[in-house]
Formats: structure tokens, sequence, C-alpha cells
């Protein structure tokens, strides 16, 4: 098979660089040998178009990348939010990279066609004066910017913060452009912009903990107004930022009123019946069995230890949620609802109706669905 003599060893030299992958993790990854990986960085044999392609879909870039004469230049690789989170976190995918990319791609494509349409768009983004002000102030005044009432489900808070400027995107569980990895110890990030921030959740088994890292993403916009990515341990962080955005999350879920609801005294000792008896407020409220105990601990209703004991029990003896489906493509037209959310797609629709977008265009802005995937959406969004 014909190779390419304008290949250019420096950008794929580049992609591994900032990758940190060597020739070898590379070639067991995309199956191309070891040896032609070398040759092909020392410039001694051109790589075909299938191979070129093959690092295209594993550096998250087109054939064309690789075969432009010039060096790299940092401006065609991402945004000044992406390189902010890329500084924060040196160990992300190629994989993981290419979705920050995607989700800042997608939220100018969402600022452009606002512009393009005729109706006036939803309220820009305008949160209440948080400047020295402690978490739990932080999340009252939220609460009641956004209007938060009885909401107790991601989706539910997810309408409520798109309706306020900011976007809520979701990854998926299976196999795609969309998946964070699993090597990758991301729950979530934020990109922050004076207009239309973004908050990203990864796709995850527990809504709560979903709804959780949500609520995170939401502090550190609004306490810190910054771009920043998370991985697990900032959900259990007592430290810095991370401490700050957890407290803003717990005040923010479950403000003091809601957890007055619950009587201490009566409340079980042992573990597992603690856990049983929180059930019907987890329920009620879309949290954790840890954030209600933290509460309650916050609010000197409740003793560490008993929290501690709840701990041991829990790591021990709860099954893993990891194991459960990461879900299907059987309702391949609802996808774009899962990860753009209610207001992006609507948008794009109405760009689509008013004939701002061709056909083509909005099946690129809608993750790429075929035309008639495209038709049962609009016949959703329009019954729903």
């Amino acid at each position: 098979m014909e190779r390419l003599k304008a290949f250019n060893p420096s950008r794929l030299r580049w992609c591994m660089d900032d990758a940190l992958i060597s020739s070898s993790d590379l070639s067991s990854r995309i199956s191309i040998s070891e040896s032609v990986i070398n040759k092909a960085l020392h410039g001694e044999v051109g790589l075909t178009f299938a191979q070129v392609q093959k690092l295209g879909q594993f550096f998250g870039r087109t054939p064309l990348f690789y075969l432009q004469p010039s060096p790299v230049e940092q401006v065609e690789i991402s945004t000044p939010e992406f390189r902010t989170l890329k500084n924060k976190l040196h160990n992300l995918s190629p994989q993981t990279k290419k979705i920050v990319e995607l989700v800042e791609r997608h939220r100018q494509l969402y600022v452009d066609l606002l512009d393009e349409l005729s109706y006036s768009p939803p309220a820009l983004f305008s949160p209440p004066p948080t400047e020295s002000l402690p978490p739990d102030e932080v999340a009252s005044l939220a609460r009641a910017w956004l209007g938060i009432t009885v909401e107790n489900t991601f989706d539910a808070y997810r309408k409520a913060i798109e309706k306020h400027g900011v976007l809520v995107f979701r990854t998926n569980g299976y196999n795609g452009k969309w998946k964070i990895p699993q090597s990758d110890q991301v729950i979530g990030f934020s990109l922050f912009h004076s207009q239309y921030p973004v908050v990203v959740v990864r796709k995850d088994p527990s809504e709560a903990r979903q709804l959780f890292t949500l609520a995170h993403e939401l502090g550190h916009i609004l306490l810190f107004k910054e771009s920043t990515v998370d991985g697990p341990e900032s959900l259990v962080s007592h430290a810095g930022k991370e401490r700050l955005a957890n407290q803003f999350a717990s005040h923010f879920l479950l403000p003091s009123l809601s957890l007055s609801q619950i009587n201490c005294d009566s409340l079980p000792r042992d573990p597992s019946q603690l856990d049983r008896e929180l059930r019907p407020y987890r329920r009620m409220w879309g949290v954790s069995s840890d954030v209600i105990l933290i509460r309650l601990i916050e609010e000197n209703r409740l003793q560490q230890l008993i929290y501690d004991n709840f701990v041991k029990w829990r790591d021990e003896y709860q099954p893993d949620e990891t194991t459960v489906s990461a879900g299907s493509r059987a309702w391949r037209y609802r996808e774009p609802l899962h990860i753009f959310g209610d207001l992006y797609v609507r948008t794009v629709l109405q760009a689509l109706e008013e004939k701002k977008l061709t056909l083509i265009k909005a099946s690129r802005y809608l993750d790429d669905l075929k035309l008639p995937a495209l038709k049962q959406l609009e016949s959703h969004c329009a019954s729903h």
C-alpha cells in the first residue's frame, strides 16, 4: 500500500509527547508495529493513509493534521480553558482531552446559533454576587437564583441551571467519542466563561453521584470563576477549593430546612439499619446517605463516630455500582438530549426550523445523528 510522503513526523512526536505515551504503548493501542512508528518518527518512512487514520482516531485529530508541513501551533490544539484544565491534571488521556475540545466547540456552536435566531435567547448567566461569602450562603443564594424548590433528580437540576445561562453536558457510558476512558480518574469538569459557562458530568450508574458532581462543578463556577477538572478524590477532599466546593454542593442539594425533617434521636446506630432508615430521604432529595450524614454532622446533630462506622460498613458490604450496565444505543435519537441537554438541543432544532441550519449541519451539531434519527428527535421534542 502506498505510503504518504507528506507525513510530518514532528506532528506525531508532538501528539505522543502531549499524551505522555511511548512508541511501544502506542503500537499496542493502535496495532501499528513499534518499528514502523519509530521509523516514521525519524522520517525514515512515511505512513499509509490507513495508518494515519488510526493515529487520528487515537489522538483525536483528522488525517490532514499529520500531513501539514508546518510545526504544531498551540492555537490549533486548544482554547485557554482547555490548557487550564490540562495544567491541572497532566495525565488526561487523548480521548478525554478530545472531549474537552468537543465541549468547547459545541459551546461555541450554541452561542453562535443564539445570535442567528429570531427569538430572544434564554436569560444570560448573571449569578448573584458571591465574593467573600461562605459556601453555605452562596448555596442558599444559588437556590433562590435558580428557583430550586422540590427538584430531586439530575434532569430537574440540569434544566433549572440551563435556564440561567449555564450549559450542562454529560458524557456517555458506552464506547464512543463522548466516553471518558475507565483509566481516567475524571468525574467532571467545568469551563468558566463570563457567558454560558459549561459544566460537564461523567455518566455514572449512581444518579446521586452525578447530581453531587453537578453541584460541585457549579460551586467551582460560582465560588471561584475558574475552569477545573475533578477526580473522585475531589468529592471527599478536606482541603482548599475542593473542600469549599463540596460544602457548597452539600448545602445546595440539602439546605437546613430540608434537613430539619430528620429526627436524629430516632436514627439507628447500626450502619445497615441507618442506611435503610435514610432511604426515603435519599429518594426525596436525590442525594446519598453520605451527604445526609455529613450535613447532620455539620449542624452538630450527629456524632462523627456514627458516620465513621457507616463509612466502614459501606466500603465493606455495599455492592460495587460500577458493575451496572453503562447503557445501550437502542434510543440513539435521544442521545443528544442526554449529552447536550434540552436547551442546547432545542436551540439547534429551532435554528433548523428557521432554516438557519441545513439538515446536514444540524446533524453534526447533534452528535452526528443520521437523518432518520434526527427526524425522530424532532418529533420527540415536539411532543414533550
